[in-house]
C-alpha cells in the first residue's frame, strides 16, 4: 500500500480553479463522497456529519450546542464554538461536491442521474428542487442550485438574479466566561458564538445561511421577522 496520492488521483484530472467530485464505495461497503481539489482529495460521509464523527455523544456539533444552550449546565467554551464553525465548513464542502455531481450529470443531459446522485439529505433535496426548476430548459443556468449550495463569499458563488434579501435582528450576548453568543429571535435553532462580538456575528452569518438553506431544502417557508412597536418602561428599584 502506498501513501502517494498520485495513485488515487490518477486519471481524475482537476483543471486549475475547478473542482471535481465522485462517489466511491469504502471498505465497509458504504458509499463515500470525494471532492477533488488542486492539491488532493477530500473524503466525506454522504449523510450526517461529513467527517463521520460524533460530538460529545451527539450526532453533530450543532446538536450539541443546541442542547447546551437549552438544557446544559455549563458555559460553552471557545472550543465548542470552533467545532461548530468547523462543522459548517465541512458541510459547505460537501455541498460543493453534491453540486458538482449534479451539474456534471446535467451537462451530460441526464437529469435522472443528477437526481439519483444527490442522495437523500437536506442538501440533496435542495439540489433536486433546483434541478427540477431547471427542467428541460437547457439554456437556464444553474444559478439557483449554486446559490443554495455554495457558502457565502465563496469564489464559486455566481451572481444570483433576483435573489430575495432577508433581514433579521441579531442579539449579541456575553456570558460569564467572556464568550459572545449570537442568535436571531425570529430564527429559532440558529446560533453561533465566538471570542469577540465580531467573531460571533461573522459565524452567525454562516450559520444563518446554512439554516435557511436547510429550511428551503425541506420545503419549509423562510422565517420573516415581524417588528413590534418598542415600549420603554422606567421603574425605580
Amino acid at each position: 500500500m502506498t501513501l502517494d496520492l498520485d495513485e488515487l488521483t490518477s486519471g481524475w484530472d482537476c483543471p486549475p480553479g475547478e473542482i471535481r467530485a465522485r462517489v466511491v464505495v469504502g471498505r465497509d461497503g458504504h458509499e463515500l463522497l470525494q471532492l477533488r481539489i488542486d492539491l488532493g482529495v477530500m473524503q466525506m460521509q454522504p449523510q450526517g456529519r461529513p467527517d463521520g464523527q460524533r460530538c460529545h455523544g451527539l450526532a453533530s456539533a450543532r446538536d450539541f450546542v443546541a442542547h447546551e444552550l437549552h438544557v446544559g449546565t455549563r458555559s460553552l467554551s471557545e472550543e465548542d464554538w470552533d467545532e461548530l464553525e468547523r462543522e459548517i465548513t465541512q458541510v459547505n464542502y460537501r455541498r460543493m461536491a453534491y453540486a458538482t455531481l449534479a451539474e456534471d450529470a446535467l451537462h451530460a443531459d441526464d437529469p435522472d442521474a443528477a437526481e439519483s446522485g444527490a442522495g437523500s439529505s437536506s442538501t440533496s433535496r435542495t439540489m433536486v428542487a433546483a434541478i427540477r426548476m431547471r427542467g428541460s430548459n437547457k439554456a437556464q443556468p444553474l444559478q439557483a442550485l449554486q446559490f443554495l449550495i455554495f457558502p457565502a463569499g465563496s469564489a464559486h458563488t455566481p451572481a444570483m438574479q433576483g435573489a430575495r434579501k432577508l433581514a433579521y435582528t441579531v442579539v449579541l450576548e456575553e456570558d460569564p466566561a467572556k464568550h459572545w453568543h449570537a442568535y436571531a429571535p425570529a430564527v429559532p435553532g440558529c446560533f453561533a458564538g465566538g471570542r469577540t462580538r465580531a467573531e460571533a456575528l461573522r459565524r452567525f452569518r454562516s450559520a444563518l445561511r446554512l439554516h435557511l438553506e436547510e429550511l428551503a431544502a425541506g420545503g419549509d417557508s423562510l422565517p420573516v421577522e415581524r417588528r413590534s412597536p418598542a415600549v420603554q418602561v422606567v421603574v425605580t428599584a
